[in-house]
């Protein structure tokens, strides 16, 4: 592939990122966040968390459509009441716009994105944070 058509090709996924954190940031600002702390997401027409409903336990990533839509309105606290995880997550998607709009001005290689910004280490870290909230999240249900 000639550094053309991999530029036109990085410029396309750059555009589809873009578009995608834009959709989730407008969706969040557009759903009512649970009073329950979970849930949100059903306004959307999925289903149920499957692990909830199986276990009587939340998986992971449970409230985090909830953390979103709070922070979407503007209320952090209940944001970190429903996933703590939903701060940064949302933060990082806020901050994703900006650097996605130059990485398409610029025509910037999507893995020299990755490699400069350390994505493969913050994606690490992060689910390492996942797995730590949802232990002490399930400590906390269990007490």
């Amino acid at each position: 592939m000639g550094s053309s058509s991999a530029a036109s090709l990085d410029r396309a996924v750059w555009l589809l990122l873009l578009c995608t954190a834009l959709a989730v940031l407008v969706i969040a600002r557009v759903l009512t966040p649970s009073v329950t702390g979970m849930g949100t997401h059903e306004q959307l027409g999925l289903p149920p968390c499957g692990i909830l409903a199986l276990t009587g336990w939340p998986c992971p990533a449970c409230g985090l459509t909830t953390a979103f839509a709070h922070l979407a309105h503007f209320d952090p606290l209940a944001s970190v009441a429903a996933n703590p995880l939903g701060v940064p997550m949302f933060l990082g998607t806020l901050l994703f716009v900006p650097a996605s709009i130059r990485a398409l001005w610029r025509g910037q290689s999507v893995i020299a994105f990755i490699d400069a910004t350390e994505a493969d280490k913050w994606a690490l870290r992060f689910v390492v944070a996942a797995l730590a909230v949802w232990a002490a999240r399930m400590i906390a249900q269990a007490l």
